[in-house]
């Protein structure tokens, strides 16, 4: 957490995307990290943005049911527009999306640093 804290502090774009159109917010909320929810959320983070499916931070908290963050989100306002990721084919899925328990890796692009959050099992 101390990590990610400092990168908010330096003044990162906290509401880059990747290429895929999520944002660090889409990662932690599909992933169950209300902690890293709630931090990102304080500095003025985008509530609902797209990713290129359509599939807000708050649609992914619902389709993983994770319900702690479902209720961080819904408290600051988050409003679920659309059920979560529409794809034609399984490549199109982010890897991290495919097994979320498997993934144990997140990197999330924020400006011009890359990040590599570990996330413990």
């Amino acid at each position: 957490m101390d990590g990610i804290r400092e990168l908010l502090d330096s003044g990162v774009n906290i509401n880059f995307k990747d290429s895929d159109g999520r944002t660090a917010l889409h990662v932690a909320a599909c992933n169950g990290l209300t902690d890293v929810v709630s931090l990102l959320l304080d500095p003025g983070s985008e509530l609902d943005p797209s990713d290129c499916w359509g599939s807000t931070p708050f649609a992914n908290a619902i389709y993983y049911k994770r319900h702690d963050v479902i209720k961080l989100l819904e408290k600051r306002g988050a409003k679920p527009l659309m059920a979560p990721m529409h794809v034609r084919h399984a490549r199109e899925v982010p890897e991290y999306e495919i097994d979320p328990k498997a993934g144990r890796t997140l990197q999330m692009a924020v400006a011009k640093v890359a990040v590599v959050i570990f996330i413990p099992v």
